[in-house]
């Protein structure tokens, strides 16, 4: 026992005089570095990582662009994602889902992606990059409810066969009438709707107090209505902000406050991102386009569902500018991480004209005609 407590001191004793040390050997390159260009590993006697950053960085790089490694980060992002949705509450059957089916799928898809027919890559940040779509988004990842697909073709507004088809083999057309219709409309401010104050009416129903709705007329408790009961229930705030925000108008001022949400995101983590956009530039755009998306030329719509408009930076590490974006289909707007790339060997981030040179998980209009080559020889159709 009193050897054990020894051999404790003893270790106690050693990560005191290491922490104490400015400088540490990198297992990798073997050369001795300053403890700051090292990241913290509290099991270590150390108290640091084995590898400094930059061999981190570059060990990382190599491993995850390895069909080993870039699988093996699937399989753990899918995992990680079904965990993810689980503690939000949401129901969705067994997760059965692991390196195995990747590959089972892998090989029955001939090493195509599902919808688009393209070869899927297994590499990090590059084009058509191999991802595992759900099949039905209600259930978990199994091998019979999974597809792999590029990962151009997995965004949060879920691709289909059915849209695939509409999107890249229909001939698509503008109503340049309805467009510049819509754009006058939506130049107008909204009239303001002014309630009066004095038609609140109250009762009491069992003994239970209800307020009556101004604008369904329906009586209903308290707790059915936010603090000015003169602007209506609950229900019919929401039905009437829904109905705003289906207009151009009303859907191009949301734009603007995501822009702005997304950029206050960004410069929490040390990055620089300004937002001057403005809701008339936006309606500017739409008039300018035709109401049709910059990529795929499909009428953009403002209403919930397929093909809504979205708004998407040409140069991911550029700000909201009038320049810098144009407006898309939400199904081409998918995450594009090439602001997060940095440099293989000095590990810096990249400059501007490095990032728009590198590959990645974006649509631009070219990415958009070679993917109709492929789906268009999928179909069996002449390019």
């Amino acid at each position: 026992m009193v050897k054990q407590n020894r051999a404790v001191v003893t270790g106690k004793k050693y990560m005191r005089q290491q922490s104490q040390l400015s400088t540490h050997l990198c297992a990798r390159c073997k050369v001795v570095k300053d403890r700051n260009c090292y990241l913290a590993h509290p099991t270590n006697k150390s108290g640091l990582q084995a590898y400094c950053k930059q061999c981190m960085h570059e060990h990382g790089q190599k491993y995850f662009n390895s069909d080993k490694g870039f699988v093996m980060k699937m399989a753990n992002d899918a995992a990680s994602s079904s965990k993810s949705r689980r503690l939000k509450g949401r129901e969705m059957g067994p997760f059965s889902f692991a390196v195995e089916d990747i590959e089972v799928l892998h090989a029955d898809q001939g090493g195509l992606c599902a919808l688009s027919g393209i070869p899927v890559v297994r590499k990090m940040h590059s084009n058509w990059q191999e991802s595992p779509d759900r099949i039905d988004t209600s259930r978990d990842y199994t091998r019979g409810n999974v597809r792999l697909v590029a990962a151009e073709f997995n965004g949060s507004s879920q691709w289909t066969p059915e849209k695939v088809q509409y999107a890249f083999l229909t001939q698509h057309e503008a109503d340049v009438a309805a467009v510049k219709e819509a754009y006058r409309e939506a130049l107008l401010k909204p009239k303001r709707v002014i309630t009066r104050r004095n038609t609140i009416e109250h009762c009491h129903v069992g003994g239970i107090k209800k307020v009556k709705c101004n604008k369904c007329n329906e009586y209903k408790t308290p707790q059915h209505f936010y603090e000015h009961l003169n602007r209506g229930c609950k229900e019919c705030q929401t039905r009437s902000n829904r109905e705003y925000l289906e207009t151009l108008r009303g859907w191009a001022t949301m734009l603007v406050c995501l822009a702005r949400g997304s950029a206050k995101a960004k410069v929490a983590k040390g990055r620089v991102c300004r937002v001057t956009l403005t809701v008339q530039q936006i309606l500017r755009k739409y008039l300018l386009q035709q109401g049709l998306c910059w990529y795929s030329n499909i009428p953009m719509c403002t209403k919930r569902g397929d093909w809504r408009m979205s708004l998407e930076r040409i140069n991911p590490t550029g700000d909201y500018s009038n320049d810098n974006t144009c407006l898309v289909c939400h199904e081409f707007n998918v995450g594009d991480h090439r602001s997060t790339i940095r440099d293989e060997t000095t590990g810096e981030r990249l400059t501007d004209e490095e990032v728009m040179s590198r590959e990645g998980c974006f649509w631009s209009q070219e990415k958009f005609v070679f993917a109709q080559m492929h789906i268009m020889e999928k179909y069996g159709m002449s390019v």
